[in-house]
Order: C-alpha cells, then structure tokens, then sequence
C-alpha cells in the first residue's frame, strides 16, 4: 500500500488507491505505458515570486517588439524622407531631383520625371509671357508717345486732347500691366533671379515720387515725401528693381482707386532695430473692412500657393499682391490699413548688415 501510495504503480502498471468512508479500500489499475507520473515540488517563497517573473518576462517582450518598431519605423522614415522633400518641393514650385535604389528606384525615378515635366512647363509659361510682354510693349510706347504728343498740341480741339488723355492713360495703365506680369513671372517661375546688392530705399522713394511728379499726377494727386533722417543712409539686400516696382505699384494703387483725386504721403522711416519702412498713404476714398479683407485674403492666397497670378482676375489687380511678394522676397513684410481717413500700406524691410 505504501508502495503504490509513493510510486502510483505497482509493478509498473498505473494504480490508484482510494480509502471509502465504509472502510474499505479501492485499488483501480491502468495498462503499463498508458500513464506518466511527474512529482514536482516548488519552494513556497519561489511560488509566490511566480507572478513576479511571468510580469518581467512580459515587460521584456514588450521592451523588445518596441525596439523592433522603433527600428522599423527608422529604416521607414529614411527611405520615405527623400520622397516627402521632393514633394514638399514640388509644391513650393521648386524642381526636385530623387535617386533611389532598390524598391523606390521607380518612385524616385518618377518623381524626377515629374519635376523635369513641371520645369519646362514653367520656363515655357514665363518664356511666352516675355515674348508676348515685348511684343504689346513696343507698340504700346507708340500709341502712349502719340497719344500723348496730341493731348499736349494747344492747336488741337478740346475734346480730341481729352480723348487722347484718355488713351494715354489707358495705355500706361496697360504698360503697368505688363510690367507687373513680367515681374510676376520672374518670381512665380524664377525665370530670373532676385539679384542681390546693397540698394539705397531713399533714392528709389526719391525716382519713384519724381517719376509721379514728372508723368503729371501731382495736380490730381498732389505728393508729400519725407524721409527720415534716421532712414535718409538706409540700405538693403535686394534687387532694385523689384524694390522699384514695389514703390511705384504702391503710388499707382492710390492713384487708381481714387479717381476724383486726393493726397498722396510717402515716408520711409526707421520700423524697430535693424529694418526699415516705406509707406505710401492717401486721403482718398479708403477701403471697407471687408475690402481690407478681400486684400488680405488674396495676399494669403498667393502666399499659399506660391504664385501671384493665384489672385489675379479681382478687383484690385496683381499690384498689392506683387508688392507682398517683392517684400517677402526681401526678407521683409507688407501690411495694409483703413482704420484712418483713406488707405495706407507699407512694406518692412531688414537693413543690410
């Protein structure tokens, strides 16, 4: 009975004993080989650790599928970082050029591919803009030479010097437009870089009042200029004659949205240390909160889509939204107002070192 109580066999056959409560005691057997018998015993202080080492044995599985995604994602980012710069270029309007190996060879081949096709289609736009540009501008000087020559003879009938005013005006106004499209085109498809030198913001504030004066709207829009002393030396990196354009676009919008005429101020002062401030304000009819809106709306507009014919086809033409884009060029901002009596916008530039 001991025997089979220890070994659970007797003569290597599987045997099970059983006290009943009559007394009596019941000895069940199995066939040899059926059954396998295992003792095991356990301290108890390394039974009760049990669940401390099953919790450790979790934590450093979990520790190394972490490493294995850390890595994984790694490897990831990688080889798909080339992929979101060369996007990321290509929707700032820039050319992109990928090379890869493996897998992405045909995603970084075809990307390439694309930047190429976006890049002729850009000088094409810009080459056809200056061809046409110098086209309409050789016959235009024509027309605004004659028109002008007429409305200046004091022989000729009242009416036809008024009517070749009209036409002088007009042409101008459409030789300002194709001044503004080339210069749209240069910075919207880099057709020529902005050139960089030191450039004297009074002369140009100086050129651009005078050119006012001289062209004849000094009676319907007399002119006030001051510039600061402190701004009277300043000096900025850029090209001058983008800054050129910034400064007469910002005459010509007073003189077109005021028809009946109005005063014209123009000051280039000091805007905070190291920059400095071109502002062009008038006495004229303003704009509205929700014209301020407009303008601004269409400023953000082609700043998110990096080109200035994104605004084009509205009221107020390319000229504010060239003016931002020439001040962001530049390192600089441009702001406009109607809180005042008329409109007023300025464009802020960092001086040269």
């Amino acid at each position: 009975m001991m025997a089979i109580a220890h070994y659970k066999s007797l003569d290597r056959f599987p045997t099970w004993m059983w006290i009943r409560d009559d007394g009596y005691t019941l000895v069940l057997g199995a066939p040899d080989d059926s059954y396998v018998f295992y003792s095991l015993q356990f301290p108890i202080d390394r039974l009760l650790a049990y669940p401390l080492y099953v919790l450790a044995v979790l934590f450093v599985d979990a520790l190394i599928l972490f490493c294995m995604y850390a890595v994984a994602r790694r490897r990831a980012q990688r080889a798909v970082k080339p992929v979101t710069e060369a996007l990321d270029a290509l929707s700032r309007g820039q050319s992109a050029e990928v090379t890869f190996g493996g897998d992405l060879a045909e995603i970084g081949n075809r990307l390439t591919d694309v930047s190429r096709i976006i890049e002729r289609k850009d000088s094409a736009r810009a080459l056809w803009i200056r061809g046409v540009s110098h086209d309409i501008r050789t016959p235009l000087s024509l027309v605004v030479g004659q028109a002008d020559a007429i409305a200046r003879r004091d022989d000729a009938p009242a009416d036809v010097r008024e009517q070749a005013g009209a036409v002088r005006e007009q042409g101008m106004k459409i030789a300002a437009l194709v001044t503004d499209l080339n210069t749209a085109a240069q910075l919207d498809y880099d057709a020529k870089p902005v050139q960089t030198e030191r450039v004297a913001l009074s002369r140009i504030v100086r050129d651009a009042c005078a050119r006012h004066i001289n062209e004849g709207f000094d009676d319907a829009f007399p002119l006030t200029c001051n510039i600061d002393k402190a701004a009277a030396d300043a000096a900025v990196l850029g090209d001058e004659r983008l800054l050129t354009r910034a400064a007469e676009n910002l005459l010509a919008n007073a003189r077109s949205h005021n028809p009946q005429g109005c005063a014209v101020h123009v000051a280039l002062e000091p805007a905070g240390t190291g920059s400095v401030s071109m502002r062009v304000a008038d006495t004229g009819c303003g704009a509205a909160p929700e014209q301020l809106d407009a303008i601004r709306a269409r400023i953000e507009r082609a700043q998110r889509t990096g080109t200035v014919a994104a605004a084009y086809g509205e009221e107020h033409g390319l000229g504010l939204v060239l003016v931002d884009r020439i001040a962001r060029a530049h390192g600089g901002t441009f702001s406009v107002d109607g809180s005042q009596a008329g409109f007023t916008a300025t464009v802020t530039l960092p001086l040269a070192p």
